[in-house]
Formats: structure tokens, sequence, C-alpha cells
């Protein structure tokens, strides 16, 4: 009788250990799952934002007259492609303090009274991954180009 009884307590142990092991493992894999996720999340942002920076440097290069055209470009940032699309939306003219930090931090000048004219640009930049990770990311950058001073 107590051989009996030893037998069927093992093969419940056994059983239990199994199914504890068995959870184990499935929440491991979930957590790396889950990691994984965030990582290529993570990755795709800091691409897009990359394409962004890109098309920064882009716009400085167009109206600097180096780079001939804003057409949309595709790069390869790591193991992503990132398309990048730059476009001019609209032109401005602002006067006084709204421009002040902009003119001076560009070093174009300062406006106190005065006025700036400028073009808002549009930023368009998509990261995809080959595995299907992608991001889009979009931004407007507006460009003082000229300064006038207050009187």
């Amino acid at each position: 009788m107590k051989r009996g009884i030893a037998l069927i307590t093992t093969i419940l142990m056994a059983a239990l250990l199994t199914i504890l092991i068995g959870t184990a493992l499935f929440i491991a894999s979930r957590a790396l799952f889950v990691t994984g996720g965030e990582e290529r999340f993570a990755s795709a942002l800091e691409a897009a934002e990359g394409g962004i920076e890109r098309g920064s440097f882009r716009i400085r290069k167009f109206l600097d007259g180096t780079e001939p055209n804003l057409n949309p470009i595709e790069i390869l940032l790591g193991s992503y492609r990132v398309e990048i699309a730059p476009e001019a939306v609209t032109a401005y003219a602002r006067s006084g303090f709204n421009l002040r930090f902009a003119a001076a931090y560009l070093g174009l000048g300062y406006s106190e009274s005065g006025g700036a004219i400028g073009q808002i640009f549009l930023i368009a930049s998509n990261a995809r991954h080959p595995s299907g990770a992608n991001m889009g990311l979009e931004a407007l950058r507006m460009v003082p180009i000229g300064v006038k001073g207050g009187d």
C-alpha cells in the first residue's frame, strides 16, 4: 500500500513541476517578446528621427543653394530604409518678438520691433525594417530667411 501512495505522490509532484516549469517558460517567452517589441519600436523611432534630421540638413543646403531640389530620397540607417520627403509648405512674414529667438539662434540678426520673412517646411520621415517594424514621423520647420531690425 505504501508503494502505491509513493508512486501516485511522485507522479503528482512530477505533473506539478511540469506545470510550474511550463508556466515559467511561457512567462519568460512573453517577456522576451514584449521587450523585443519595445526595442524594435525604439529603433524605428530613432531611425525616423534620423530621417527628420537629414531632412532638416537638406533644407539648409537647399536654402544655401547647394542642394538642387527637395525631391524625396531614401537612405539606409542601420537596417532601416528611411524615406525622407521635405517640402516647402508656405512662406511667412512676422514682426516683433516672435522671431527674436529664432533669428538670433540662426545668426540672422535680431528683431525687436522689426520683422522677418521665412519659409515653413514639412518633413515626412518613414522608417521601415525588413522584419516589418516601421515608424512614420512628420515635423514642421520654420526657417527665417531674412530679418529687419527694429527702428
